[in-house]
């Protein structure tokens, strides 16, 4: 994959008290699928601690970054000459846009979570 786009994600909604799993498996199929790391627009210590738990074990360079400010991370990354995709079960049907994802040669930083922080 060398000269691939970087890619990266960013979860946004993260709910600490309820969510540790759900983030959890957003940051390890991120990582399986050949992300480069994960943005955390939340403070929870411990789904940092599993990811890179993980990461460690089984090798590769997957970061990992917790607390960031969702709207920076955003404007960072597009001011950088990156794409930005909002992953929702409310837009594009994936089939119907996957050739121009696979065209796209800038950076990607896809995006999950509450739709309502986007507001």
């Amino acid at each position: 994959m060398s000269g691939a786009p970087t890619v990266a994600v960013l979860r946004v909604g993260h709910r600490p008290e309820r969510d540790q799993r759900v983030t959890t498996h957003v940051g390890l199929a991120a990582r399986a699928l050949g992300a480069r790391g994960m943005y955390l627009a939340a403070d929870d210590p411990g789904v940092i601690t599993s990811i890179t738990d993980v990461a460690s074990r089984w090798g590769g360079d997957f970061f990992v970054e917790n607390g960031v400010s969702w709207r920076r991370c955003i404007g960072d990354w597009k001011a950088g000459g990156g794409k930005v995709a909002h992953l929702t079960m409310y837009g594009l049907r994936m089939t119907d846009v996957i050739d121009d994802i696979r065209r796209e040669e800038r950076a990607r930083l896809p995006w999950s979570g509450d739709r309502a922080a986007c507001r």
